[in-house]
């Protein structure tokens, strides 16, 4: 699998120019997300206010970037590809 989604989360369009939507299942509004690039640094984190919430992550260098979504009882990674 690419890592465009898991259990919970999609991420699409994955790759992505920038921004992307974040598909959260079961309307979790109020999930944490912490935004990673490949070298483990902190890129973005935020809290999803909806099932669907829209991130930027353009301005940052083209490579691999990991989502994890952290509801009260689950961690998720997804993997992004920003082209």
């Amino acid at each position: 699998t690419t890592g465009q989604h898991s259990k919970g989360a999609a991420v699409k369009p994955n790759p992505t120019n920038g921004i992307f939507t974040i598909n959260l299942s079961g309307g979790t509004a109020g999930t944490v997300f912490t935004i990673f690039d490949a070298t483990g640094k902190l890129v973005q984190s935020g809290q999803a206010g909806e099932q669907r919430t829209k991130v930027d992550l353009g301005g940052n260098a083209p490579g691999l970037y990991f989502l994890r979504e952290k509801s009260r009882s689950e961690l998720r990674v997804v993997r992004i590809v920003l082209e």
